[in-house]
C-alpha cells in the first residue's frame, strides 16, 4: 500500500513540476499545479456508507501510512436537530455545555481525568442547523471513550448544580457582549434580520432575557428530540474497518431510543429593509454590518455567488484600505447555513466615505463582467483554500456531515471543485444583482451616521432595545 502510494504521489509531483517548468511564470506554475492536484485527489475515494441498527454510518478508512498521524481517529456524531428544535433561545447551547458535565456511569471528573490520561479531546458544538458531538483521539483509546460518547448522548446527568453553573458562564458570556462593539453589532444584526417567528431568530447561545428562565425540562426535552435512532448519523475519518465501525455502532449505540426525525426548515427570513438598526456604544471608530440573504451550499448559485463576494472582498481590501486607510477591517463574505446569508462589514473613523466606496465596487460587479483573467485566478485560490481546509481528518469528517446534513449526500463533496470551476463572469454578475439586494443593516457608533443617501434607507431610526431591564424569572 506505501509503495503505491509513493509511486502516485511522485508520478503526481513528476507531471506538475514537469508542467510548471514549461510555463513562463511563477503564477502560472501555481495555476497548473491547482488544476493537477485537482485532477488527482479525491476525498470521497474508497469511502463507504452503511447502517447500524437503523444510524447511517460514514466511514473514510484512512491508509495505516507510517507516520505519526497513522492512528488518529475523528468521529463526528452528528443530530439533525437545530434551532427549530425549541422555542427558547439558549437551550442548545446550555444543553451542549452541560451534556459533557457527567452521565450516571461517569462523572465529570472521570470523564475529566479519562480525557486527560488518553490526550483526547471531546466537544459537544450547537449551531442553527445541527449539534454534533466531536471526538479526536488515537485509535487504541476508543474502546474506552466511546461508552463516554454514548452516554453522554443517552443518558447525561443534567444535574442541577452543572446547569446552574453552566448557566452562569453563558449568563456572563452574554453579558461580555454589551462590552464590545462587534459582538454588539452582531447580536444588532441578529435580531433586525430575524423576525421573531423565524427559528433562526432563537439563537443557540440565547439572549440575556432567556437563559435564566431555561430549566432542566427544557434540556431534557431538547435532548430526548435531538439524539434518537431516526435523527443521527455517524462520520468516521481514520484508520478503521467496516467491521470495526459496525461493532463500535452496535455495541455503544443499540440503546439509543427511537424517536422522529428534526424538520428540515429553509425558509428565508421576511425582514425590514427600509432602515438601519442603530445603537449607540462610546467608541473612537464606528462599526457597519450589512446582512442579506444568500444561495445554500445545495444552490446552483451557490459558486458563483462565493466567488462574486470573494472577489469583493478582495476590492474592498484595496479600494477602502490599502488606497485610502479608510479602515483596518473590511469584508465580504458568504455564510454556510441551511438558511444561509452573507455580510458586509467595515469598521471606519469615515464611516460614510468607507460605506459609500463599498458600495460603489458592489454595483461595479452588478453592472460590470469580471474579466477571465481574475475570475481563473480567484478560482484557483478558492481551490487551494479549500484543500488546505481539508488538510486534518476532522476537517474531513466536518466536509462530509455538512453535506450529508444539507441533503446533498456525503458522495457530492468532491463536487465543489469542478462546480468552481465552471464558473463564469455572467453568472458572478447574475447572482450579484439577484441577491445584493434588499439588506439589513446595522450601526455601532458614539452617535447616530445617516447613511440613508447610500442605502436607499430612512433615516437613523431609535436605538433597538437589545436587553430588557429584568430578566424573565425561573
Amino acid at each position: 500500500m506505501r509503495n503505491s502510494w509513493m509511486k502516485k504521489f511522485r508520478k503526481t509531483f513528476i507531471f506538475i513540476f514537469s508542467v510548471g517548468i514549461s510555463m513562463t511564470g511563477a503564477g502560472e506554475l501555481f495555476v497548473n499545479a491547482n488544476m493537477a492536484i485537482a485532477q488527482e485527489v479525491k476525498l470521497t475515494q474508497g469511502m463507504q456508507s452503511f447502517k447500524v441498527e437503523g444510524m447511517p454510518v460514514i466511514l473514510r478508512d484512512t491508509p495505516a501510512f507510517a507516520d505519526i498521524s497513522s492512528e488518529i481517529v475523528s468521529l463526528s456524531l452528528i443530530s439533525y436537530a437545530g434551532a427549530q428544535t425549541t422555542t427558547k433561545a439558549g437551550v442548545l447551547e446550555l444543553l451542549s455545555n452541560v451534556m459533557v458535565r457527567g452521565t450516571y456511569s461517569y462523572s465529570k471528573d472521570k470523564i475529566d481525568q479519562i480525557l486527560n490520561r488518553t490526550g483526547a479531546s471531546l466537544s459537544v458544538r450547537a449551531d442553527f442547523d445541527e449539534i454534533s458531538v466531536n471526538l479526536k483521539c488515537l485509535k487504541r483509546f476508543l474502546p474506552e471513550l466511546m461508552p463516554i460518547v454514548s452516554e453522554i448522548v443517552r443518558v447525561p446527568k443534567l444535574e442541577q448544580k452543572e446547569i446552574d453553573l453552566s448557566k452562569e458562564q453563558q449568563i456572563l458570556e452574554l453579558k461580555s457582549e454589551q462590552d464590545h462593539p462587534d459582538s454588539l453589532l452582531a447580536m444588532l444584526i441578529h435580531k433586525a434580520y430575524y423576525p421573531v417567528t423565524h427559528p433562526y431568530y432563537q439563537r443557540p447561545s440565547g439572549f440575556l432575557d432567556t437563559v435564566p428562565g431555561i430549566t432542566k425540562d427544557d434540556l431534557t426535552s431538547a435532548l430526548f428530540k435531538a439524539f434518537n435512532k431516526n435523527n443521527v448519523f455517524f462520520v468516521m475519518v481514520g484508520p478503521i474497518s467496516r467491521i470495526e465501525s459496525e461493532e463500535m455502532v452496535m455495541k455503544n449505540f443499540k440503546g439509543l431510543q427511537k424517536g422522529e426525525r428534526s424538520a428540515d426548515f429553509r425558509q428565508q427570513p421576511e425582514n425590514e429593509t427600509a432602515q438601519v438598526a442603530f445603537q449607540k456604544f462610546d467608541t473612537p471608530t464606528d462599526y457597519f454590518l450589512a446582512r442579506f440573504k444568500a444561495p445554500s451550499l445545495e444552490s446552483s448559485e451557490y459558486p458563483a455567488f462565493a466567488i462574486g463576494l470573494q472577489i469583493l472582498d478582495n476590492r474592498f481590501f484595496e479600494e477602502v484600505r490599502t488606497k485610502r486607510a479608510l479602515s483596518y477591517a473590511v469584508s465580504a463574505s458568504i455564510g454556510n447555513s441551511k438558511v444561509n446569508s452573507g455580510v458586509m462589514y467595515v469598521t471606519s473613523p469615515k464611516l460614510t466615505e468607507a460605506v459609500r466606496i463599498m458600495f460603489d465596487e458592489m454595483k461595479k460587479l452588478q453592472t460590470e463582467k469580471v474579466d477571465e483573467k481574475t475570475l481563473k485566478h480567484q478560482v484557483n485560490k478558492a481551490l487551494s483554500s479549500w484543500y488546505a481546509a481539508r488538510e486534518t481528518r476532522s476537517s474531513q469528517a466536518r466536509i462530509f456531515a455538512l453535506y450529508e446534513n444539507y441533503g446533498i449526500g456525503w458522495e457530492s463533496a468532491d463536487t465543489y471543485i469542478s462546480r468552481l470551476e465552471k464558473v463564469t463572469p455572467e453568472q458572478i454578475q447574475a447572482v450579484m444583482k439577484n441577491y445584493m439586494k434588499d439588506m439589513t443593516f446595522a450601526v455601532v457608533a458614539a452617535k447616530e451616521v445617516d447613511l440613508s443617501s447610500i442605502l436607499g434607507t430612512k433615516p437613523p431610526a431609535p436605538a433597538v432595545e437589545l436587553v430588557k431591564e429584568k430578566p424573565a424569572s425561573k
